[in-house]
């Protein structure tokens, strides 16, 4: 029994040596210097980066064509470059490019006819005030016709007056029929004028005629025209 125990010991001495002896002629592990890493950035492999300060882009920036809107950071400004001198502007019968008339802006269509009477005795009569123009809109009278008969010889004149302020149409004599005594003259005029009524005014038709008084006359009338908003 002692002999196996001092087989045991010597076979567990010389396994200890043995490994201590592994341990001592082992090779010896050093690494490199530190050195920098490549990173490839392929095209079919981007690594995504953030730009900091100025940056450019390369290539084409498209625009997504469903909401035609780029996204831009809370601040950011777009600028054009001054050396470009202008940015070309598409405007085709495919692509129409909305405009706005800043000189006439838009328009609420009139229209007004009515009458105006001369009775035996009178040289002059105007006819109703035209409705009243409402706050905030200015009139502007374009075109005016009229139609005028009246005892032969008696040379109407027609006039359309803002608060006192004529403008006179140009009557054409179309014919003359009857005796002195009961025949009358026709006249008409069709033209295009300017006026312009604003709230609180007021607009007429006159009818004139010369010294003879004598016999009753009539002029019908129609006016057209539009009203603006006041800026």
């Amino acid at each position: 029994m002692s002999k196996f125990k001092s087989y045991i010991i010597a076979t567990l001495g010389v396994m200890i040596f043995a490994f201590t002896m592994a341990l001592i002629n082992a090779p010896r592990v050093q690494g490199e210097d530190a050195k920098d890493v490549r990173v490839v950035n392929a095209a079919d492999h981007p690594v995504p980066t953030q730009a900091q300060g100025t940056t450019t882009v390369a290539g084409i920036v498209s625009i997504d064509p469903k909401n035609n809107t780029i996204g831009l950071a809370p601040g950011s400004t777009v600028c054009i470059d001054p050396s470009c001198g202008s940015v070309p502007v598409k405007n085709d019968e495919q692509t129409i490019l909305l405009t706005r008339d800043v000189d006439n802006p838009a328009r609420q269509p009139f229209m007004q006819s009515g009458q105006t009477h001369l009775f035996p005795g009178q040289h002059s009569a105007d006819s109703g005030p035209f409705p009243p123009v409402p706050a905030g809109k200015i009139l502007v009278i374009e075109h005016a016709a009229v139609l005028v008969e009246i005892p032969l010889g008696q040379g109407p004149t027609v006039s359309f007056r803002i608060t006192g302020f004529p403008a006179h149409l140009v009557l054409s004599k179309q014919r003359s029929e009857g005796t002195l005594f009961d025949g009358f003259d026709t006249f008409t005029a069709s033209q295009p004028i300017k006026l312009y009524v604003r709230p609180g005014e007021t607009l007429v038709c006159r009818l004139d005629r010369g010294t003879a008084s004598g016999g009753f006359a009539t002029a019908d009338f129609g006016v057209s025209g539009h009203f603006v908003d006041v800026p």
